[in-house]
């Protein structure tokens, strides 16, 4: 597939998936080998999950591997230097959905630092303000990162939570 970015920059997007066919597998994935060496094609890393493959539902006897990678060459990482790749926990298939990222989301860049968890809180929901929040918050002028529009949401709920529900108001409001 053909991906044309914001400012015009081209670039291709190939799947790759097995050989259906067990006897010509090892033929198909030495070829694969010879075009990563050939336009030197690298693995991009990834962020998320370490595994995007997993078989079985017995915790005793589950099968994870990191089948599926971002490849990619100089050039490729020359044109978006803040990219990151995102392994997506499997919801329907065996393989995890991977996010491809080229504008590199400011979370994404906050990879070493410590972050405290967040918690959505079940009274939030039953307050008329909640859906508003959220909905003014997802729409707040980011170009369509999700990861961006849900610390968003995150950082609106949090100043939310503590106008509303700080000791003294819970106080009151009882």
């Amino acid at each position: 597939m053909e991906v044309v970015d914001n400012e015009n920059q081209q670039w291709q997007l190939i799947g790759f998936s097995g050989e259906p066919n067990t006897s010509l597998r090892y033929k198909l994935w030495e070829l694969m080998r010879k075009l990563v060496e050939d336009v030197e094609l690298e693995d991009l890393g990834c962020m998320g999950l370490w595994y995007t493959w997993e078989r079985g539902r017995d915790p005793n006897r589950i099968i994870r591997k990191r089948l599926d990678r971002a490849l990619g060459n100089r050039e490729w990482k020359y044109l978006f230097p803040r990219f990151s790749f995102t392994n997506n926990p499997i919801v329907v298939f065996e393989h995890n959905p991977i996010l491809v990222d080229t504008e590199g989301c400011k979370l994404n860049r906050l990879k070493g630092r410590r972050r405290r968890r967040f918690y959505f809180e079940s009274m939030w929901p039953k307050e008329e303000d909640c859906d508003d929040i959220i909905s003014n918050s997802w729409n707040s002028g980011t170009r369509g990162c999700q990861h961006e529009k849900l610390a968003i949401v995150k950082q609106h709920l949090g100043t939310w939570n503590k106008a509303m529900f700080t000791t003294s108001t819970c106080k009151s409001r009882s």
